[in-house]
């Protein structure tokens, strides 16, 4: 058998010039990974296209190279800047740069949520309200001026007590009892998350040597929240646990913006993970040497958090809509596709 699972066309994928990454799964006839293949299309080495540059001309040209995560790239560029030009960033900029990175944290967490609810739900489900919020959270991006957490805080939340069905803050707070309560719901967050409890489906991609030090994304940085120590010692670190993980991020960063800041030179945190910015000038002041390290180069490399997470895992009922689940659930910045192979043994063609 072999299957396809093609990316679906809409106004938020990436320019194609940006690459995909293809996975390419094997398993055995009752559907267990065998074998992983990625290819990472993904345009590598970007900071040589700031090489020659001075450091004021390289912040210029970093937003017309990233159109995802492009303000985590912006300030891992202007962190990486002010620490090699010795020029400590004011309060002002810190506060500024918090708050647009945590739109874009809202920004591209709703949206990969949704992402997941279409693949199991259809087309329209939800659309409604997740396209609303990431038009508004979008427009508040595309603002040059100065961005106030108070403007966008109450606007926010109403889009998020609609998706979760009660107050973000009240989610937050719910036992574990509760939360599996809620997740019986019919708003969109709880019906995505009930679809994820599915016995063999709960814990898919959990693997049992994962530590914290293999991924720096939601499931790291909420790793302490109580909901996510139930949910890990229930199912590792897996699909449901993730969601969990990005669900609750989602209310967190939108109570608490400063959270997600960087205090490192050179580092700015993703909504997918960390991000780092080195940077070497020559004599004259010119950027000789730019590098980028990425979440996503990290995650879909060949011995990375996604082969490790798929390998001998059993695809529930050989459907390969739970892979892509997976694969959201990690969060790719990039559009994928998913192939899976089926062995066909000797003894199985002679039948």
């Amino acid at each position: 058998m072999t299957e396809t699972i093609q990316p679906v066309d809409d106004s938020h994928t990436t320019p194609s010039y940006i690459g995909q990454i293809d996975i390419a799964l094997t398993t055995t006839k009752n559907g267990e990974i065998t074998h992983v293949s990625i290819t990472n299309s993904r345009p590598k080495n970007m900071g040589r296209l700031l090489i020659g540059k001075t450091p004021q001309q390289a912040l210029m040209v970093i937003p017309k190279l990233f159109s995802l995560c492009s303000q985590a790239q912006q300030a891992a560029a202007i962190s990486a800047i002010s620490a090699l030009e010795n020029k400590p960033l004011s309060t002002t900029q810190k506060t500024e740069m918090a708050e647009r990175c945590a739109l874009e944290w809202l920004k591209e967490h709703s949206w990969q949520l949704w992402q997941m609810e279409r693949e199991l739900f259809g087309e329209n489900f939800a659309i409604k309200e997740s396209l609303a919020l990431s038009r508004f959270l979008l427009k508040q991006l595309q603002d040059e001026s100065s961005s106030a957490a108070s403007r966008y805080s109450a606007p926010v939340n109403e889009f998020l007590n609609t998706l979760f069905g009660c107050k973000p803050s009240t989610f937050t707070g719910f036992s574990w009892q509760e939360l599996l309560k809620w997740s019986e719901g019919q708003a969109p967050y709880a019906k995505l998350f009930q679809a994820l409890q599915l016995n063999g489906v709960c814990r898919l991609g959990a693997f049992k040597s994962w530590h914290i030090s293999d991924e720096d994304g939601p499931l790291s940085r909420q790793r302490k929240h109580p909901l996510l120590i139930s949910a890990m010692k229930l199912w590792g670190a897996s699909v449901a646990t993730r969601t969990l993980a990005r669900l609750i991020e989602i209310v967190e960063v939108s109570l608490n913006p400063e959270i997600s800041l960087s205090t490192q030179q050179g580092v700015a945190f993703a909504s997918r993970g960390t991000l780092t910015h080195q940077i070497t000038t020559d004599s004259n002041g010119l950027i000789s040497h730019y590098t980028i390290d990425a979440p996503t180069d990290r995650y879909f490399s060949l011995g990375g958090l996604v082969k490790k997470s798929l390998i001998g895992q059993q695809i529930p009922n050989m459907a390969s809509k739970w892979i892509r689940q997976l694969i959201w659930a990690i969060d790719p910045c990039i559009e994928f596709t998913v192939t899976v192979n089926q062995i066909v043994t000797d003894t199985q063609k002679e039948s």
